[in-house]
């Protein structure tokens, strides 16, 4: 480790180099309005080509706390229902993921990515 503060897999993931510490692009929030008044959470990050050996899954909780749920994997492909765009590019797929649940309709809601090695 580079002493960057980031997990070496997590900066492989998100196309990073491990052993520098520069490049990484980190998982962002956004929201997305598909019809008026009705908003959903939005995670975008990069998906690593040529890999078989990660899987990226969105997972959402209301609380911080207990169990999360799946909201997206990348087993689940490109063209799943939350996949609000892919832009496919030479080394990664930068995917917008949107939450299975409106905002307001729960007390609180977060998103997270959780990349593992199958």
């Amino acid at each position: 480790p580079e002493r960057d503060g980031l997990p070496n897999l997590l900066e492989y993931a998100f196309v990073g180099d491990p052993a520098a510490c520069a490049g990484t692009a980190v998982p962002s929030r956004g929201i997305v309005e598909p019809s008026p008044g009705v908003r959903f959470l939005t995670l975008t990050f990069p998906v690593r080509k040529f890999t078989t050996g990660l899987r990226y899954t969105v997972e959402a909780n209301n609380h911080l706390s207990g169990s999360w749920t799946p909201v997206w994997s990348s087993a689940d492909g490109f063209t799943h229902a939350q996949v609000v765009a892919a832009d496919d590019q030479a080394d990664r797929t930068v995917v917008t993921i949107k939450d299975t649940a409106a905002l307001g309709s729960q007390p609180g809601r977060f998103l997270r990515v959780r990349v593992t090695e199958p």
